[in-house]
C-alpha cells in the first residue's frame, strides 16, 4: 500500500500535501478522513485565507485570519476543516456535504468526492 503522502500528492502539491498529513495527524484523522481534507482543499483551491473555504461568507470568521501569511493561513483553515471532518464526517459524503457547503452541497460533494476517487486510485 503506498504511503499517505504519495497519495495525497496525486492531488496536491509538495508542500500542501505535507501540511495536510501534519493537520491529519494533529487531528487524529483516519486515512479517509485525511483523503477528504485534502479533497476539500482542492475543490474549494482558495487563496490565502480561503484555502479550504471555511468562513466563504462570513468575511470576520476567525479561520479567515493570517492572509498575509500563507503557511499560517492554510494551517488554521486546515485545521478548521479537520475538527469539522473529525466531529461531523461519518463516512457519508452526500450528508457531509450539507454541514459543510450548505448552499451548493450537490455540486460540492460532486467536486469532492471526484477528488477523493482520484486519490483513493493511487491506494490500489
Amino acid at each position: 500500500m503506498e504511503s499517505m503522502l504519495s497519495i495525497l500528492l496525486v492531488i496536491l502539491p509538495l508542500n500542501e500535501a505535507r501540511m495536510v498529513e501534519h493537520i491529519a495527524r494533529r487531528y487524529n484523522l483516519t486515512p479517509e478522513q485525511t483523503v477528504l481534507l485534502a479533497a476539500i482543499r482542492k475543490s474549494e483551491n482558495g487563496g490565502p485565507g480561503l484555502e479550504f473555504g471555511v468562513g466563504q461568507d462570513q468575511p470576520g470568521h476567525s479561520a479567515r485570519r493570517y492572509k498575509k501569511s500563507p503557511v499560517r493561513s492554510f494551517l488554521l483553515q486546515g485545521a478548521w476543516s479537520a475538527g469539522t471532518i473529525q466531529k461531523r464526517y461519518t463516512g457519508n459524503l452526500g450528508a457531509f456535504a450539507k454541514r459543510y457547503c450548505p448552499k451548493n452541497s450537490k455540486s460540492w460533494e460532486q467536486n469532492v468526492h471526484y477528488w477523493m476517487f482520484q486519490a483513493q486510485q493511487t491506494a490500489q
